[in-house]
């Protein structure tokens, strides 16, 4: 057995039937499928249960407890496969996911971490997304395209090693034109926190991670180009981790499982991704970037609860800023306070402008961030 591939569950039986349609029976290497449920509704458990039933590589477990963190780690626990994938239930894959997963990581020295791309896809309605279909993710090897909202393709460069990124790196909006005051207040904490020499007007338009070079300077990374990290990483620079990771099982053997701490449904709303992959790079072992290696996640939420995630995303970097620092680690603790400060500023823009969106977004980080890091030191101090 090459593959386990985990899909935690909760309340959403349409997304997840779709979810395993998707990867179906016809992925050109050996695979199996942990689907770990914690629906209390018994109409949908039975829903997700017959999905489940329809795919002879799939397995159904049901957790009483709540949490993301938990049912990963249940599944880790029940799988038997030699590397551990990790899949959210409302995303789709393509017939060859597989297939250039398992390129990707045996082209590399053994044992090395796997992500791919993630492409977001808008949805109207939590149970309404598009029907599946085998034309949604084009099979070129170097480009992906959806429809039937057009294409999106990249050229996927041969992976290179980079050095341990520090503090330096920087995400850039594909803001532009009239908007390039937004752009640069966006920018604003990074460019004075990193102290660029230089931000090149190419780097601007085409956004990205500015990284330092081995031999001083700095190159331009982004999300269409395949890429090999290793030592100490930013693990936001790979967005929404979580859904489209591989991690072989004698890593998870070395650094340990999920920290059940944190992640939808623990106390900390999220970041358990962002831990692991931050553990792994410590431990010394490259992380690769591999953007053919796609997923399309469904975008379902409704405003309100798009502001709602916000507020989970930050209560959980805040959670991490607090695990961290106590622990000494400054660099992952300036890490976050880099990136994450620029939600500040998109609060104060977004106010300013009289754009709700930007100003909802900005707060719900924001004030995520501050409680999430407060009660993890309030945490702590009672364990103490």
């Amino acid at each position: 057995m090459n593959f386990s591939i985990i899909i935690p569950t909760l309340d959403r039986p349409g997304f997840l039937k779709e979810c395993l349609q998707s990867i179906g029976d016809g992925q050109s290497v050996s695979f199996e499928i942990l689907v770990v449920d914690q629906t209390e509704d018994l109409k949908k458990r039975k829903e997700i249960e017959n999905s489940v039933s329809a795919f002879s590589q799939a397995r159904y477990f049901h957790l009483l407890t709540k949490g993301s963190s938990q049912a990963k780690n249940f599944g880790i626990r029940h799988s038997r496969g030699k590397i551990i994938g990790f899949l959210d239930d409302d995303c789709l894959v393509s017939p060859e996911w597989l297939k250039r997963a398992d390129e990707a990581i045996t082209t590399n020295s053994w044992p090395i971490c796997l992500l791919g791309k993630i492409v977001e896809e808008r949805v109207e309605g939590k149970e309404k997304a598009r029907p599946w279909t085998k034309n949604a993710i084009v099979q070129n090897p170097l480009t992906l395209t959806l429809s039937p909202h057009g294409a999106r393709e990249h050229t996927e460069q041969k992976p290179s090693l980079l050095p341990p990124h520090r503090l330096e790196s920087w995400e850039a909006s594909r803001l532009g034109g009239k908007e390039i005051w937004k752009f640069i207040l966006f920018l604003l904490p990074s460019i004075l926190a990193s102290k660029h020499p230089s931000l090149k007007r190419g780097g601007l338009r085409w956004g990205g991670e500015l990284l330092p070079k081995d031999k001083g300077g700095y190159r331009l990374w982004n999300e269409n180009t395949a890429a090999i990290f290793q030592g100490k990483i930013d693990p936001w620079i790979f967005k929404a981790t979580g859904a489209n990771i591989f991690v072989p099982r004698v890593i998870l053997d070395d650094v340990g499982l999920f920290d059940e701490r944190f992640g939808p449904g623990s106390p900390w709303r999220s970041g358990e991704d962002a831990d692991l992959l931050y553990r792994i790079s410590l431990s010394g072992v490259p992380i690769a970037y591999v953007p053919s290696v796609a997923i399309v996640h469904r975008d379902w939420r409704d405003p309100v609860a798009r502001y709602q995630n916000y507020c989970n995303y930050g209560r959980g970097v805040g959670g991490l800023l607090g695990k961290y620092l106590i622990s000494g680690d400054l660099f992952f603790s300036r890490t976050i306070a880099l990136r994450f400060s620029r939600k500040l500023v998109r609060l104060i823009w977004g106010i300013l402008s009289l754009d709700q969106a930007m100003a909802q977004e900005g707060y719900g980080w924001s004030s995520g961030i501050i409680t999430g890091f407060i009660s993890y030191l309030h945490h702590q101090n009672r364990l103490d």
